[in-house]
């Protein structure tokens, strides 16, 4: 999510990043990536050098290192050394915690035949997408 909060790219264009356009101080937008299209980045100063700041560089090269294929490939990726799906991370992985029942952690959708009403927990969130620290997840 650091990637997200601070390089100010576009969802498609994080996950068309790939270790060779990363340099530890700049990370080159060389591809657009969305479900399974790889294109062009969308303009011509999407294509430009993007400065990563200390704590950003610092997360990627420790992340690299555990990474299954730090050479080359994408940056984000599955298990299967395939680009990152970020609609999975989202349904997957983020809306499961945000959206679950506060009695039974089930979520909206999986709560027809409980004895209790859904009842978020209190507290969390409501996901209004990739907004991070006004990041242009655009």
């Amino acid at each position: 999510m650091a990637a997200a909060a601070f390089l100010g790219l576009r969802r498609s264009e994080i996950c068309g990043l790939e270790w060779q356009d990363y340099t530890g101080s700049e990370i080159r937008v060389m591809r657009s990536r969305w479900e399974s299209f790889t294109n062009e980045p969308k303009t011509r100063m999407s294509k430009a050098p993007v400065p990563v700041i200390l704590p950003v560089q610092r997360l990627l090269d420790q992340f690299r290192l555990s990474a299954p294929n730090h050479s080359s490939g994408s940056i984000f990726a599955t298990m299967k050394v395939t680009a990152l799906s970020l609609n999975n991370v989202l349904n997957r992985q983020i809306l499961p915690v945000l959206n679950a029942c506060a009695d039974c952690e089930k979520l909206p959708n999986e709560h027809g035949k409980e004895k209790h009403e859904y009842k978020p927990v209190a507290g969390r969130p409501e996901w209004h997408g990739c907004t991070l620290l006004g990041a242009g997840l655009r």
